[in-house]
């Protein structure tokens, strides 16, 4: 038997890092700037809620949108993807693309916008950094 849950349908990344990351992590890393926070989620669901700060890089379009975007984050950076709802694998497939570019350092928060907003973290609205 396999691991089934969220987490464990990540597989693996191939990164340095562990695949995922927990929510109290996460949080500790926003709260320190410890790392860069990626929406996968389509562009105009971005616009309606995200983490604060976070850029967006819609996995479908990366290779149109995500060139100019990354050049502002080194790739020896910490970076946490995330989508929302224990089925998305947005921010897995975000994690993955990004990996192949030589980001050694990605992880994804599971379910990460619907845990974070339960957790009354920081977020905001808009198009902000919006890339895809």
């Amino acid at each position: 038997m396999g691991d089934w849950s969220p987490e464990g349908r990540l597989g693996t990344i191939d990164t340095d890092e562990e695949p995922s990351v927990s929510l109290e992590e996460a949080r500790a890393l926003f709260l320190t700037h410890g790392a860069v926070f990626i929406d996968a989620r389509p562009p105009e669901t971005f616009e309606d809620g995200h983490i604060a700060g976070a850029l967006n890089i819609f996995p479908e379009t990366f290779d149109q949108s995500s060139a100019q975007m990354l050049t502002a984050v080194p790739p020896d950076s910490l970076v946490i993807t995330y989508c929302d709802g224990e089925t998305c694998n947005l921010s897995k497939d975000l994690a993955t693309l990004l990996a192949a570019r030589g980001y050694s350092h990605v992880r994804v928060l599971v379910n990460g916008w619907s845990r974070w907003q339960e957790a009354g973290l920081p977020t905001e609205t808009g198009s902000g950094k919006a890339a895809g």
